[in-house]
Parts: C-alpha cells; sequence; structure tokens
C-alpha cells in the first residue's frame, strides 16, 4: 500500500482531474470482508479450498439477487409451501424406507464425535427464538453426552454450541437411520430421487420415533413453537449435510475410476 497510494493519488490528480485525493478512504477492508464471507461460509476455515470459494461466491451473489429483487418474505414463503405441497411424501413410499429402519447400527467413537460437532452446529443456526435454542443447544457438554465431545472440545476456540442431550439423541437416531437406509441401495436411490428429499427422510425419521421414542417429540419451547416442528427443521438440514458428503464421495470413486481408465 506504500508503494501503490502515491501511484493512485497521481493518476485521480492527472488523469482523472480530481480536486483532492483522500487517501484515508482507500483500504482494502472491502477485500477483506468478502473473503471473511469466504471463510466463514466454509465453516470457519482458515484454508478454503477452491471448490468452497466458488460455491460460497455462488451462494453470495444469490443472496444479493434475492435482497435486491422484487420478492417479499410473502413470496418466499409461499414457494416454500407449495415446494412443501408437492413433495412425494407418500405413505407407501415411507413405509417402504421405514421398514430398512432399526436403530440397531452401533456407531463408534469417530462418528459420534463428529455427530456432536454436526449436531451442535444445526442446532446453533436452528432458529432465532431464544426458547427453541434453550432447548437444542447447551454452553457445555452435559455429562450424559460428554463423552462424545473430545472432537468438540478440540477445535472449540469459544464460538461453538454444545447440542442438548435430547437434540444429540434424535440426532444420532437419525444417522443411524440415514447409514441403516445407505446400506440399500435401492432404499437409498429411492430417497434420493425423491422430489423433496429433505423433507421425506425428516417426515420418515419422524414417524420412526413416533412409533419407537414418542417421548422424544413432545413439548415445545416457552414461545410455544412446538419441539417437533423445530426437530423437523434441524433435521432436513442433517440430512443435506450427510447427502452431500455420500454424493461427494460417489463422485469422487467416479473420477477415480474414469481416472485409472
Amino acid at each position: 500500500m506504500c508503494n501503490t497510494l502515491p501511484l493512485i493519488a497521481r493518476h485521480l490528480l492527472a488523469t482523472c482531474e480530481f480536486h483532492f485525493v483522500l487517501l484515508g478512504t482507500i483500504d482494502s477492508d472491502p477485500l477483506e470482508a468478502r473473503f471473511g464471507e469466504y471463510r466463514q461460509m466454509a465453516g470457519a476455515n482458515f484454508f478454503i479450498s477452491y471448490r468452497q470459494l466458488i460455491e460460497s461466491g455462488k451462494n453470495i451473489r444469490i443472496s444479493l439477487g434475492l435482497r435486491h429483487s422484487n420478492l417479499s418474505i410473502e413470496d418466499l414463503q409461499d414457494c416454500s409451501k407449495q415446494a412443501d405441497g408437492d413433495e412425494s411424501r407418500t405413505i407407501a413410499n415411507l413405509e417402504n424406507l421405514k421398514s430398512s429402519i432399526s436403530f440397531a447400527l452401533e456407531l463408534d467413537e469417530n462418528e459420534t464425535n463428529a455427530l456432536f460437532y454436526v449436531s451442535g452446529y444445526i442446532a446453533k443456526t436452528a432458529s432465532d427464538c431464544g426458547g427453541c435454542l434453550n432447548l437444542l443447544c447447551e454452553e457445555k457438554p452435559c455429562p450424559p453426552i460428554a463423552k462424545h465431545a473430545i472432537f468438540f472440545t478440540f477445535i472449540d476456540r469459544g464460538g461453538l454450541k454444545c447440542p442438548s442431550p435430547t437434540w444429540y439423541e434424535i440426532s444420532v437416531l437419525a444417522y443411524t437411520a440415514f447409514c441403516e437406509i445407505k446400506a440399500s441401495s435401492a432404499a437409498l436411490t429411492d430417497l434420493l430421487q425423491a422430489k423433496n428429499s429433505a423433507c421425506e427422510f425428516s417426515a420418515l425419521v419422524l414417524l420412526a420415533l413416533n412409533d419407537e421414542r414418542p417421548w422424544l417429540l413432545e413439548g415445545e419451547c416457552c414461545c410455544h413453537h412446538l419441539w417437533s416442528l423445530l426437530i423437523e427443521r434441524c433435521l432436513k438440514r442433517l440430512f443435506n449435510t450427510l447427502a452431500k458428503n455420500v454424493l461427494l464421495i460417489k463422485q469422487s470413486v467416479v473420477q477415480f475410476l474414469n481416472h485409472k481408465k
């Protein structure tokens, strides 16, 4: 900047015929702020990849387009309701998928630690309601699930949230259900080919939980928001995370096989 500012000032005064130049207004803060957004959208990771940079840029452009468009919040809500109404949530399909769920899969320590971190992040950003957040997350790991917080404790720098015992138990059951569906190629194909896979998965888990452990879905927050609706929203986000990882793994395998040929 020390060598650049005199050149910029000389160009603006001589070529652009500026009367004066306020050098204090010339800085790289907007550029640094934009890269800060890229890093935050990549999971607060300082060393982001090229793919994460491109995806973050697309998301920012989409949000800016919506901000400056003529769409209102009501229009977006109507679109969301229409999408929910069109989803293929047939009872027969849900029952077929439900038959492959037993919640019997045992998770290893790596899976439970990773799921603790992911479920805590989902809980932290799931709602603007303070009452809902109090039900979903905790400041520190509670004793019943503290043994799964090793990875969380290692990477925490003060801004992370722990999932509540109830939400963590639901997320473990949801992850178990997803793994059991993934073990069946036909069931996974049916789920991923659904018109709204996230909605179908959340409905499937809620249906199974209502039969197996209905007490996990009871209650509401202090602002009278239903706990089941909040869990449905969190399950959709959890599914998106899990499905994205599956698709990335499949894509990597295909690329490897093509490269090998």
